[in-house]
């Protein structure tokens, strides 16, 4: 319920569940590695763990990006889907969202699902009254990765980073699936002088579904090099890309 929706990353060393009591309770410091994990990702401005942004049209015939949240939002509200021990879903609603100025204000919704055993969360998300030529863009914070990849990978477009990225200095490979038919364009924001700094993004269209893939060395040994992670990618996107949802 961040107003400034950046996602971050938990890496995680154990199978017992954790989130009911880190950060609720005081001494389970997140910041610092545990038996169970820590908070593995630093943030700043970016769009972190893949948060959300619309790139909208002005008048001047440039886009401007902005980051979903703040106080130009009406209200934000949790909805909770499914809870159990093979998958979890829920949904945010961000209501009479007002992007740019005098503009008619949009409604957001996003639909995060995780599955058991799996190393990413997926996201659907559906934009109503958005302005014409708008595009929703997420990314991965570029603070600390010197450089990304981009792929196409059977029916996806991959983006992905790997490198010392995480807060305890170790190895973290963290990538966006998207499937081509929900893909528009790889981008990079600035690091100065914007809302949104320190990201590689991924622009689609302004109703899109995409994978956020996070692997972390202590979560798995997988991760502790560079040729396994991206294998790992491979897979993934094979199956992602022939994977039809029904709702």
């Amino acid at each position: 319920m961040d107003t400034r929706n950046t996602k971050d990353i938990f890496g995680k060393r154990t199978h017992t569940m954790m989130m009911d009591t880190v950060g609720v309770i005081p001494e389970n410091i997140y910041h610092h590695l545990a038996p169970w994990g820590m908070d593995i990702l630093a943030v700043g401005k970016s769009l972190g763990a893949g948060s959300l942004a619309l790139s909208v049209p002005t008048a001047n015939g440039k886009d401007t990006l902005v980051r979903l949240g703040g106080l130009n939002v009406g209200q934000i509200t949790y909805e909770k889907v499914a809870d159990g021990p093979v998958r979890a879903i829920f949904r945010m609603h961000y209501s009479n969202w007002q992007p740019i100025n005098n503009a008619a204000p949009i409604n957001v919704t996003e639909e995060i699902s995780i599955s058991a055993g799996k190393y990413y969360y997926q996201s659907a998300v559906t934009v109503a009254g958005a302005p014409a030529g708008t595009k929703l863009v997420t990314g991965i914070v570029n603070l600390k990765s010197k450089s990304s990849k981009e792929q196409t990978i059977a029916n996806c477009r991959v983006l992905s980073t790997y490198d010392l990225q995480s807060e305890n200095k170790d190895m973290l490979g963290l990538a966006i699936l998207v499937k081509s038919n929900n893909f528009s364009s790889f981008g990079k924001t600035p690091n100065a002088e914007s809302e949104v700094l320190n990201t590689y993004t991924v622009s689609m269209p302004v109703s899109a579904e995409f994978r956020f893939v996070s692997g972390w060395e202590k979560s798995d040994l997988l991760f502790t090099k560079e040729e396994s992670f991206l294998k790992y990618l491979e897979n993934e996107s094979i199956k992602y890309g022939s994977t039809i949802i029904i709702k």
